[in-house]
């Protein structure tokens, strides 16, 4: 995990900043993936939790900065009831993807359009999405119920 900078546990939650650069993702990555494993989240939520999560680092990445700036995710897992939830934090510019229009998917499969899609994929695989402004920052909290494959 070279490209974290820096990584903090804290009981139930574990924080990690990173520069918002794409190459970090593989650093994001794995340490979601450390996560899981830990958690023994079953294959199919491993999977969504990447792909949501590798969506949003992507926008960050691409969008919230003119020039350099980092990227704070943080991971807390609680057990009543069981959900994992990832914060997304930024200090981009201002930016709250729930208040773009829906994806007219349809529209975009027709036409043979590419891209546009992954913020409403991750609204699919989440149980819920949620964006505040505080502080000048832009904050995205995914949560998921999680489903454990130990039992």
């Amino acid at each position: 995990m070279q490209n974290l900078i820096r990584h903090f546990y804290y009981g139930n939650e574990e924080k990690a900043i990173l520069p918002a650069r794409r190459e970090a993702f593989t650093a994001l990555s794995e340490w979601l993936s450390s996560i899981a494993e830990e958690l023994k989240l079953v294959p199919r939520l491993r999977k969504q939790l990447l792909i949501a999560c590798d969506e949003i680092f992507t926008n960050i990445c691409s969008y919230a900065y003119e020039k350099e700036g980092t990227v704070t995710v943080s991971a807390a897992y609680h057990v009543l009831p069981q959900k994992l939830e990832i914060v997304f934090s930024d200090n981009g510019v201002a930016f709250d993807p729930l208040a773009q229009p829906e994806a007219d998917v349809k529209a975009r499969v027709v036409n043979g359009q590419c891209g546009g899609l992954g913020l409403f994929m991750v609204k699919k695989m989440m149980d819920s999405v949620e964006y505040k402004r505080e502080n000048n920052s832009n904050i995205l909290i995914l949560t998921k119920k999680v489903e454990s494959s130990a039992g």
